[in-house]
């Protein structure tokens, strides 16, 4: 419970890092010292005790990891210069052509760094992301977004169907939605929309927007 709330003071309070861990080692320090307290006191009324010694994280990031689930990060090998992106294999350089019969990028992909068993090759840049898997379980894990899910639901079943041609406020008043009724039969069933303004597959202003809609 203590580590806990030292993270919440470093996550959501703004607590400096240097801080936070001060507070770890002085929660470590009164526990400690209560412990041989309670020790000396129960000794001197003739009852030899001895209590369990509680272990505190020394730094914030050790007790956020004790606490809480780390991201499943993906790392990916990227050209600093065109930012290509590489699986293993990585090539020595980049192979990227901007036309069949342009000049590769010819970028080096990899770097020396020093570590503790001596000097080691890396890639000398990586396009890290986030597993969309491990995102959507931390994000539905949340009481909130549970919440908000079932109000939502909640919402488009009891809301009376727009008829064409009216105003709408929201994609929910969409009859075409309420075509998907059947697909979304409970408050789970996800549609994530990506809304791209930049992307034009027609090459003028008159297409208009694009949306993706990804179901689950």
């Amino acid at each position: 419970m203590l580590s806990t709330l030292v993270v919440w003071l470093y996550i959501r309070a703004g607590v400096s890092r240097s801080v936070a861990n001060i507070i770890l080692q002085s929660f470590q320090l009164i526990i400690s010292t209560t412990f041989l307290l309670v020790e000396t006191a129960l000794l001197a009324s003739g009852i030899n005790v001895k209590l369990s010694n509680i272990q505190i994280p020394k730094d914030v990031r050790t007790a956020y990891t004790h606490h809480f689930p780390e991201p499943d990060i993906i790392r990916t090998a990227c050209c600093p210069s065109c930012f290509s992106l590489y699986s293993q294999p990585i090539p020595w350089k980049c192979q990227w052509k901007e036309s069949p019969r342009s000049r590769p990028c010819n970028t080096e992909l990899w770097k020396h760094q020093n570590t503790r068993k001596g000097p080691k090759l890396i890639p000398r840049c990586f396009y890290t992301t986030q597993s969309f898997d491990s995102w959507l379980q931390f994000f539905l894990s949340r009481q909130v977004i549970e919440d908000s899910l079932v109000q939502s639901y909640n919402r488009r079943m009891n809301h009376p169907q727009a008829a064409f041609g009216t105003d709408m406020h929201d994609v929910h008043d969409s009859p075409a939605w309420r075509d998907l009724t059947g697909f979304f039969s409970t408050p789970y069933h996800l549609v994530f929309g990506i809304y791209i303004d930049w992307y034009n597959p027609f090459t003028n202003k008159i297409a208009g927007k694009l949306m993706l809609l990804l179901f689950l």
